[in-house]
């Protein structure tokens, strides 16, 4: 990616973040992990398979309510990062934002969600489910920016494991099961992504 992609990707998650997600529907993002300063911190650190959930609210903030592990996709623990406002990607050429200080609130007690109330949040909708890319260890990212269409040729990528393919099928599955509504699926570029969302189902 290089900062300038990073940039350009993150710029398309705040966007898409801040939209607001109609009533009784919700959106799901499936992408990849992000440098700390870029959208919201819990994206640098979440692991494949696992979804950080997103309330955007009236004023383009979002607010971080709570993450989700792949096998169970239950409540794992509030993750210690700040909600972000809609100015908090960096731009190429331009310096990244300071990260927040660690002894600042983290998650608003407000706004975190688990157990059953995280459920009949999500079955009412509003929320942006961000899924980094099922488990991807096979191949390896080649050099993407000298191929055309390189998106298009998953041998030059690193690529779901089958581990990954199973996560992705269970959360997917969960999903039905919980019958939580999803509308829309927008996924990156990279094969593990595009993967991710169609063997959600």
């Amino acid at each position: 990616f290089g900062p300038a992609g990073y940039a350009r990707l993150a710029g398309g998650v705040q966007e898409l973040l801040t939209r607001p997600v109609l009533p009784k529907t919700n959106h799901n993002l499936v992408a990849h992990a992000l440098p700390a300063t870029l959208v919201h911190p819990v994206l640098a650190t979440l692991p494949e398979g696992h979804s950080a959930i997103f309330k955007t609210d009236s004023n383009g903030r979002f607010h971080f309510v709570t993450q989700l592990s792949p096998g169970q996709w239950a409540w794992i623990g509030k993750q210690n990062v700040p909600d972000a406002p809609a100015t908090a990607i960096a731009t190429p050429g331009q310096p990244a934002a300071v990260p927040p200080a660690p002894n600042l609130p983290l998650i608003d007690p407000a706004k975190e969600l688990k157990g059953t109330d995280l459920i009949a949040a999500l079955r009412r909708g509003g929320y942006n489910l961000y899924m980094r890319h099922a488990q991807s260890n096979v191949g390896q990212d080649g050099n993407l920016a000298q191929t055309p269409n390189w998106w298009e040729n998953c041998g030059i990528q690193r690529n779901s494991s089958e581990t990954g393919k199973e996560q992705a099928k269970k959360v997917g599955e969960a999903i039905r099961t919980l019958k939580i509504p999803v509308d829309t699926v927008l996924t990156a570029q990279f094969c593990r992504t595009r993967d991710t969302g169609h063997l959600m189902g």
